[in-house]
């Protein structure tokens, strides 16, 4: 994997195949790997770019104090090192936050948002959110992340012992500090008051059993102007290894989308 730094910090990724670019940002607690359904398709068309986010995979370590526009000017020094452009810009849970974070600060590196189980603002709101933040973090710390993982897997994975241990294998490999650290960043962050300074067009992919409301999603999604719904049926959070199949479809039409799309600006402009 190559290896930058940006601000004296090591930052790991991927970059496979050739084409138009594609980012895949994962979520917190995943890597690079989680994305591997992803990768095996796209990297025939595509130029795939999946950074392993500080923290996180290869990148083990992070800057202190951490912050969610901390994780997108790290795509960003990605982007820029590789002189790439424009990129079509996929983010899951965390990295759907990242993904938003980079659109308003570096708007000009992303041509389109695909933006996955994920939300415009993770700072809780009422108690019940706020238990569940204190929960997961009191988890993580008190009993380790072999027990939170076992956890976390069934949520994830109800229905397949096989994903379950798969994402506890990785899981596992947390730094439980660096873990907390940046969840810390994530329950911090919230852009829902810049949505509409968003131009480029948006894609938002929900699962079914997701943990949050697909009307909450539906509110956010009302501040954006040029924003698409995909409702897969049956999923839950982790979508991109429960269902590959329906998530790589729905990725796949809105990048086909596009791309026609800019083929037909292009040709408009050429005559």
């Amino acid at each position: 994997m190559p290896t930058i730094k940006i601000n004296n910090v090591p930052s790991s990724y991927q970059k496979q195949g050739k084409g138009p670019v594609i980012v895949l940002i994962h979520g917190l607690g995943s890597s690079s790997l989680d994305w591997t359904p992803q990768i095996e398709e796209l990297s025939h068309n595509y130029t795939v770019v999946i950074p392993d986010l500080y923290g996180h995979g290869k990148s083990t370590t992070l800057p202190e104090p951490l912050t969610v526009s901390d994780f997108a000017d790290q795509v960003a020094a990605i982007l820029d090192q590789e002189a790439l452009g424009a990129a079509h810009i996929v983010g899951l849970s965390l990295g759907g936050a990242v993904a938003f974070q980079l659109a308003l600060q570096r708007p000009e590196l992303v041509a389109s948002l695909t933006i996955t189980n994920s939300r415009a603002s993770f700072r809780p709101s009422g108690w019940r959110e706020k238990m569940a933040v204190f929960t997961r973090s009191l988890i993580s710390r008190l009993l380790g992340m072999k027990v939170f993982s076992r956890v976390l897997a069934k949520k994830l994975f109800p229905n397949s012992e096989q994903l379950q241990k798969l994402f506890q294998t990785r899981f596992v490999k947390n730094n439980p500090k660096n873990y907390r650290l940046c969840m810390q960043a994530l329950f911090n962050w919230s852009v829902e008051h810049s949505l509409q300074s968003i131009t480029c067009p948006v894609l938002i992919v929900v699962s079914e059993y997701d943990y949050y409301p697909l009307e909450d999603t539906k509110t956010y999604m009302e501040k954006i102007n040029n924003a698409q719904l995909v409702v897969i049926e049956g999923a839950h959070h982790a979508v991109t290894l429960e269902n590959p199949t329906a998530f790589n479809q729905a990725l796949r039409d809105h990048l086909e989308q596009q791309l026609s799309a800019e083929f037909s600006s292009a040709m408009g402009a050429s005559v």
